[in-house]
């Protein structure tokens, strides 16, 4: 019993979280806080985020049940989900309307170019096939430049 040593060791704080800071009311410490009162602080920030809240939480923190849920907090829970609802189709229904301004001018634009390049490439075919029907009725083929009425690939005569 005489080599009998007293060390005291310090760990840190049990469920204390690295960078986390407890403030004066916590550590019970400091500017003539006692524990008892931080620990009234606490139940009162229990009662007010309980009842400050959409109703889904009780002073432990746990989520309650359909069940365990009280009318009152119940309406609230339903109120709440009936405005995030309304309000999530009320903010779609303002974007579509820039979008779809922004989306038809591209439509415009790609229907009218679609239609110059489909009209000029209809043109082009047209003239190749009546250039060469037009020669074939005259007798002459179209390659021969000398002879031929129309050129198929211009659609106009040659000029003689």
């Amino acid at each position: 019993m005489a080599n009998v040593t007293l060390e005291l060791q310090h760990h840190g704080i049990l469920g204390q979280k690295w960078g986390v800071r407890r403030t004066e009311a916590q550590l019970g410490s400091g500017s003539g806080k006692s524990k008892t009162k931080s620990k009234d602080t606490a139940e009162t920030k229990n009662e007010s985020t309980s009842s400050g809240h959409s109703g889904n939480s009780s002073s432990s923190g746990t989520k309650k049940s359909v069940k365990e849920m009280t009318d009152e907090e119940l309406q609230k829970k339903i109120d709440r989900i009936g405005l995030e609802k309304r309000y999530s189709e009320l903010s779609k229904t303002g974007n579509t309307q820039e979008t779809s301004r922004g989306k038809k001018f591209v439509t415009d634009v790609l229907e009218d170019i679609g239609k110059k390049t489909l009209t000029n490439l209809g043109t082009q075919a047209a003239n190749h096939f009546l250039g060469n029907a037009i020669n074939k009725l005259g007798g002459v083929d179209s390659s021969d430049a000398t002879k031929r009425i129309v050129n198929p690939q211009k659609g106009q005569t040659d000029k003689k």
